[in-house]
Formats: structure tokens, sequence, C-alpha cells
């Protein structure tokens, strides 16, 4: 009798769930899942010798201008000076709807610079400095900065030290 039963049920119990597995893959398929989050905000430095720190972007609503805040600084025993390259073709931004932006203008502490020339920041051993990059045109519906190329030479006491790009990753924009 149990041998006659468990003949029965067992069929029968796969083939529910089998339905029900096959079934889950309809409903996974009519609804995608929501888009994912960005990972944690990142910045690549080329140059050893500067450090880039708290990138924040803070979206202007009525605008649509999104102000890239950072702290660059000096770890070197010379006097390095950054030159910003905002020039549209070697720097620019995109975002998580995978539009590409200009840069519009530079901050370097309480100073704003039109980005039509090259920005230079000097900066003492063990110096630091607050910065922003301007973004301009960014839609509303945009909830990172994905990617932000800056081009940028560095020089330590009057030599080059080279030109590379300083990269930021997945910045969250905080909408005001």
């Amino acid at each position: 009798m149990n041998l006659i039963l468990l003949r029965t049920i067992v069929p029968l119990l796969t083939f529910i769930g089998l339905t029900l597995h096959t079934g889950a893959q309809v409903q996974d398929s009519l609804f995608p899942p929501a888009r994912t989050l960005a990972p944690d905000p990142t910045i690549h430095s080329p140059f050893k010798s500067i450090v880039l720190l708290h990138p924040v972007a803070i979206g202007h609503k009525t605008s649509g201008i999104v102000d890239i805040a950072f702290t660059v600084g000096n770890q070197s025993t010379q006097i390095a000076a950054l030159i910003f390259s905002t020039n549209p073709s070697l720097s620019k931004a995109s975002d998580d709807l995978d539009s590409l932006h200009t840069i519009s203008q530079v901050r370097l502490g309480t100073t704003k610079r039109d980005s039509d020339i090259p920005i230079t920041v000097e900066l003492h051993p063990d110096q630091t400095l607050h910065c922003g990059i301007y973004v301009s045109d960014v839609s509303l519906g945009a909830q990172y900065i994905r990617k932000l190329v800056l081009l940028t030479s560095l020089t330590l006491d009057d030599v080059s030290s080279g030109e590379d790009n300083i990269i930021f990753t997945n910045i969250r924009i905080d909408w005001k």
C-alpha cells in the first residue's frame, strides 16, 4: 500500500515542482529587476604623490548642473603643480543614463574658472585643497556620474612627471 502511494505521490510532486519552477521563470521575465545600484565611488589617480579624496556630486535641479566636489592633496616633499585640461575632446563625464557631458567650470578653493583654458593647481608638500568640477546639462533622471575623465599633467618642483587621466567613477548625485 505504501509503495503504491509513493508511486503516485512522487510523480505528482515532481510535476508540481516543475510547474512552479517554470512559472517563476516566466514571472521573472515579465518583471525584470530594478536598475542595480552602482558600486562605491572611486577615484583613480595615476600619480603616486597626489591623493584625491571625498568625491561628492551635488545636482542643481533648476540648472541641470552637477558640482562634483573633492579634495586633492600633495603627499610628496616637493611643490606639485597639477594642470587640469577641460578640453571637451580629452576630458568629459558620463551618467548612468549613458549621456555624455562636458565640463563647464572648475572650482579651486572658492575661485571658479571657466573651462576654456587649462587650470593649474599648485600644492605645497602636505597641502590639500577643495576642488570642484561643474558638469552641465545633466538629466534630472540621472542618479550617478558613472565616469568622469580629467586629463591631468603633473610637475614636481618644475620638472614634468607626466600626463595621464584622473578617473572618477560611480559618484551618486544628490539633487537639490
